[in-house]
């Protein structure tokens, strides 16, 4: 998303580029906390702490994706880690699960 603008000018093709970047954060916005719940439900990784963890992850990478500028790299950096967070609470879910 933070390399669109200079995709587009050396005429370098990608989803970004070929979507726009608002229609791509309109995308993301409902995408990224839908596809966090369906991976844990997939996984069979239900309860509650796990579930809780999703919903910060998802509600987090929203109120990121809403009030940061999307070709900031700081947005990027902040997906990451929320991306981070989410994968940690999910393994160790999934590890209680296993045990």
């Amino acid at each position: 998303l933070k390399d669109a603008e200079e995709d587009a000018e050396s005429g370098v093709e990608s989803f970004v580029t070929s979507f726009g970047k608002r229609r791509v954060q309109w995308f993301l916005i409902p995408s990224l906390p839908a596809s966090y719940a369906l991976c844990a439900v997939s996984i069979g990784a239900t309860a509650v702490p796990t579930l809780a963890v999703v919903a910060v992850a998802g509600a987090s990478a929203v109120f990121a994706l809403v009030t940061h500028d999307i070709s900031a790299p700081k947005l990027t950096y902040r997906l990451d880690l929320i991306n981070a967070v989410y994968l940690v609470g999910l393994a160790g879910s999934y590890y209680v699960i296993g045990v």
